[in-house]
Order: C-alpha cells, then structure tokens, then sequence
C-alpha cells in the first residue's frame, strides 16, 4: 500500500530538515568561533578527557619550563657571587702573607689590616647576595640573613 504523500507532511519534512541544517551549521561557527571542537562532557568523553590532561600536561611543563630558568639564573647569579667571595680572599689571603714580612712599618700594618677590615665586610655582604628577594646561600633558609659579623 502507497501512503499519499500530503502538503503537510512535504512542509514538515522541509522544516525539519533545515531545522537540522541550521542546528549543524551553528554547532560549526560556534566551534570555529571558540576553536573547540566540542562543548560538553557528553558530545565525546574520552576525546575530552585526553584533551583536558594534554592541558594540564602542557601548563605543568610550562612550570617546568619557567622553575628550570629560575634554577639556571640562580645558578649562574651564585657563580657570579662566588667568584667575587674567591677573589676576596685571596686578596686577604696576600694581605696576610704581606703582613708577615716582618721589615713593614707600623702604619703599613695597619693599613693592611684596614683593608682586611674592609675585605671581610666585603665578603659579607657578597655571601649574604639576594636573587629575587631570597638569600641563595641561606640553604632552607632563604628569608634568614646566612652570614652575620661575629663580635
């Protein structure tokens, strides 16, 4: 048996077919708009949840990426600053040696020992460096001034 096919029903099909096209067409702005291919959890779960930890991937190795630069410089910033506090006393170290010659003046000794004076203060405050408002040779201790001037 042959269904009559009525004006109603053509309307109906029509409508429902560019209702579904319309529907199609603004699911693909919406995802050309907001680069995202889906929308909720239930458009397609697994996709979505690999998608969600390829995200936190990425921001965890942008972490990574950022504390490894941190290290690096305050690496190279305690290099820097040790090489200051080596040069520092192996001037004392002269300043010593030169002390002991027993044919200097008393004023060249304690000119000599001015400058030991002005040394030591020196290495203080080279050891006691900052890097970003935290003390790089305080070990744990970063808030804590390392190094003080024993009396």
């Amino acid at each position: 048996m042959v269904g009559r096919v009525s004006t109603t029903m053509m309307f109906n099909n029509l409508s429902g077919a560019l209702q579904n096209n319309l529907q199609n067409l603004l699911r693909l702005q919406q995802q050309q708009a907001t680069q995202r291919k889906y929308f909720k959890l239930s458009d397609n779960p697994s996709e979505i949840a690999r998608g969600l930890a390829l995200e936190t991937s990425i921001i965890a190795n942008s972490r990574f990426i950022e504390t490894q630069k941190d290290g690096v410089d305050m690496l190279l910033f305690a290099e820097q600053t040790l090489l200051i506090a080596n040069d520092v006393t192996l001037r004392i170290r002269d300043l010593v040696i030169q002390a002991g010659n027993g044919s200097l003046s008393r004023a060249a000794v304690n000119a000599i020992a001015d400058e030991i004076d002005a040394l030591k203060m020196q290495l203080l405050d080279t050891l006691n460096a900052k890097i970003g408002g935290r003390y790089i040779f305080g070990g744990t201790k970063t808030t804590t001034r390392p190094f003080v001037m024993d009396g």
